[in-house]
């Protein structure tokens, strides 16, 4: 009895020892794989979020800057064409809306009464010039024999006055021929410029009088042509200056759009500042063969005041907006966003004209810039250009 337990004691003795090895042996493998995988596998590295961005380099541009308004063309000469004789209308010649030329013959009023009033006067004149030349003879006639002692003085005396009194009325005969030739010729109605004409506002077969408050016809001048605008009193002195250099050019713009129409040059400023709205009247000719501007249009203009040369210029979509005014993000060497603050000048289409705050040398964001902060680290995406005719 004895024996059989002192034998189960050294089992279980047995037994539990190699649970204990195997335990440490579990342990050791364990541990070994740890420091296994300390020693082989390298540490997660660090990462850092950046912000994907578009930039531009800033260019440098010779930029135009223009003065914009908005004003009326007007033709340089509107002419109401008016009867000048009185009589039936007879004939036209001109058809509405086509182009006339000066001396075109655009109507005729019956010429009989004035080719007969002219007819006379030439006949008046004609029977006088033969009273003239009987007169002569015998003034030359008297004078011989005055001259000989054969006849008296006083006959001399007497055709003497006689011519004097018939040259004086030969030129008022000549004068009353070319009143009655005037007088014909305005019986044949002429275009005295070159133009557009108007709607016909007089019937053929009407009768027409010189003193009637109703014309014919109206010619309207389309080439050249000229736009009248008003632009604010601060901007006088500078196109004062322009004007002093040279011919201010003007350009017509259609609408809606900045594309020109016509190119013109200043022609007139006014002489006063309108008192009521601190405007001043300037105009503008222009060559409008195409006939692109029509009277009495509305239209926008821009006039050029100077050429600032040199200047940089970014992508409008670029510039933000933010307490103290306008900045951008600039990209340094280490891809790092920065703000800058800058002062804008002349807006050109797509880009904007830079006057403080920016170098030749740097990067400007242009998309992308919403999701940045000061000294975020930024992953540049695409290279933009800055098209640098930056034109009219």
């Amino acid at each position: 009895m004895y024996m059989a337990t002192k034998n189960s004691h050294t089992m279980i003795t047995t037994i539990t020892q190699h649970k204990k090895w195997f335990v440490t042996i579990f342990i050791i493998i364990i541990s070994s794989y740890f420091i296994f995988l300390k020693m082989h596998v390298s540490p997660k590295a660090t990462t850092v979020t950046t912000t994907p961005v578009n930039v531009v380099q800033v260019k440098a541009s010779d930029v135009p800057i223009w003065l914009q308004a908005i004003g009326s063309v007007k033709a340089i000469n509107t002419v109401m064409i008016k009867v000048r004789a009185d009589g039936e209308l007879q004939k036209t010649y001109f058809e509405e809306g086509n182009t006339v030329k000066k001396g075109d013959l655009l109507a005729e009023i019956d010429p009989q009464i004035y080719q007969a009033q002219l007819d006379q006067a030439k006949s008046v004149a004609a029977k006088d010039k033969a009273q003239l030349n009987n007169a002569l003879i015998s003034y030359n006639r008297a004078s011989k024999l005055a001259q000989a002692g054969a006849g008296p003085s006083q006959d001399v005396n007497t055709y003497r006055a006689q011519v004097a009194t018939l040259k004086a009325t030969i030129e008022a005969d000549q004068a009353a021929i070319d009143e009655a030739q005037i007088q014909l010729n305005f019986t044949q109605i002429k275009s005295p410029i070159d133009g557009r004409a108007g709607q016909r506002l007089i019937d053929v077969g009407s009768i027409v009088h010189a003193s009637d408050n109703t014309g014919l016809v109206t010619i309207t001048q389309m080439d050249p042509i000229s736009i009248q605008f008003t632009v604010p009193q601060n901007n006088l002195a500078a196109i004062l200056l322009a004007n002093q250099k040279n011919n201010v050019e003007v350009i017509a713009l259609q609408p809606n759009t900045d594309k020109s129409i016509a190119i013109g040059k200043l022609t007139f400023i006014d002489s006063q500042v309108s008192s009521n709205s601190g405007q001043v009247t300037l105009k503008a000719n222009f060559d409008n063969k195409q006939q692109n501007l029509w009277p009495g249009t509305l239209i926008s203009v821009k006039l050029l005041l100077r050429t600032d040369k040199e200047t940089l210029i970014i992508p409008a979509q670029a510039i933000q907006q933010g307490n103290e005014g306008p900045f951008v993000y600039v990209i340094d060497k280490d891809q790092k966003a920065h703000v800058r603050n800058v002062e804008l000048g002349a807006a050109m289409g797509d880009l904007r004209q830079v006057t403080k705050g920016l170098q030749l040398t740097d990067q400007v964001v242009t998309s992308g810039q919403y999701r940045l902060t000061e000294g975020s680290v930024v992953n540049i995406v695409k290279q933009d250009n800055v098209a640098v005719k930056v034109g009219q």
